[in-house]
């Protein structure tokens, strides 16, 4: 887990990571409650401070959201032994309980409106939790299927909460919704379609929806953003996100309505729709040779870190040393696969 920290210098300002210590294992997710920053782990939660996470809650843990049960504020954590209750007591978190009737994995939670909490889980199916009034570790826990308008035989399940569509349920054979009034889970194909397979679903404050997804038959993911204007209509946008097209998005947070970060497999990325890219095809590019090198090994010039060289360089090569390898920059754009590069000696 890190930190991502701002220093003000003279002049100017920079940032930069700085390793929380305490946790030693996967990260799934960060929750904030009550101006506290908990760390969701399979080693347990913690609660993270300044450079520092302290565990509070021993356990094997994938997800954790807070609820309202019976007028009391209560933390809902979801891990390998079911859904686990706690409540914060003069800033300290304690366990009170575990839901007796929910033995499985819980992945992802998603409180819906009428005071249900939906429950999704690895291979075990989908499941919803009706408390009542107040808080009952009995409470009866109903399991959906094929019967209730999802497919068969899907893998997993993962079920997100938006202001805009309610809970959206992703499962390894497409997106579904629910609808209230004929009790079934139906595609909505207009929004989302009906052969993506959603990875990642987060919403921002101002109500757009960001999203990593893949096809089947098809390597390339798509990443995206799915914006909406106040009369409803809406506008998909990928174009921007075309590098991403093979990482694996685990995570997605916006900052802000255009300040979103990615999590994937094998990079953290800050998406920031307000830094613009220049890419007009008729600019161009001055070659910027970084090094040269013959017969193998001996490199005979090297372009400087700070880029200050502005003068011709020569160098005399032997007809012997015919292999020479020249490595250069060039520009990259947003357009996965359709760059093209081409080199020619002069002289």
């Amino acid at each position: 887990l890190f930190q991502y920290s701002r220093w003000e210098m003279p002049g100017a300002a920079m940032y930069s990571f700085i390793g929380i210590r305490g946790i030693m294992n996967n990260c799934w997710q960060l929750c904030t409650y009550e101006d506290k920053l908990y760390a969701v782990t399979l080693d347990g939660l913690f609660l993270v401070g300044d450079r520092r996470a302290e565990k509070v809650l021993d356990g094997a843990f994938n997800s954790m959201k807070p609820m309202t049960i019976g007028g009391e504020e209560l933390l809902l954590i979801g891990g390998h032994s079911g859904l686990t209750v706690a409540r914060v007591t003069n800033g300290k978190l304690k366990e009170i309980g575990r839901l007796k009737n929910m033995r499985h994995r819980v992945r992802t939670i998603a409180p819906d409106n009428d005071g249900s909490l939906w429950l999704g889980t690895d291979s075990d199916g989908l499941f919803r939790v009706e408390f009542g009034d107040s808080l009952d570790f009995d409470a009866m826990v109903s399991g959906y299927g094929s019967s209730d308008g999802l497919p068969p035989d899907y893998d997993w399940v993962d079920v997100y909460l938006t202001k805009r569509f309610g809970p959206v349920f992703s499962t390894s054979l497409g997106l579904f919704l629910y609808d209230n009034a004929e009790k079934k889970f139906k595609m909505d194909s207009v929004h989302f379609g009906t052969t993506a397979i959603y990875g990642t679903l987060s919403e921002d404050s101002c109500g757009n929806i960001w999203y990593n997804c893949s096809y089947p038959g098809a390597y390339e993911r798509e990443v995206g953003v799915i914006r909406f204007d106040a009369n409803g209509g809406f506008t998909r946008m990928t174009s921007s996100f075309c590098q991403m097209r093979e990482s694996v998005v685990e995570n997605i947070y916006p900052e802000k309505a255009d300040v979103v970060w990615f999590g994937t497999s094998d990079a953290l990325i800050k998406y920031n729709a307000n830094v613009k890219m220049h890419q007009a095809a008729d600019s161009t590019f001055k070659c910027m040779i970084r090094k040269v090198a013959v017969a193998n090994d001996s490199i005979i010039y090297v372009f400087d870190n700070d880029y200050s060289q502005d003068v011709d360089f020569m160098h005399k090569i032997r007809y012997l040393d015919r292999k020479i390898r020249f490595d250069v920059a060039g520009l990259a754009y947003n357009t996965f696969g359709d760059t093209e590069y081409q080199f020619k000696l002069e002289g």
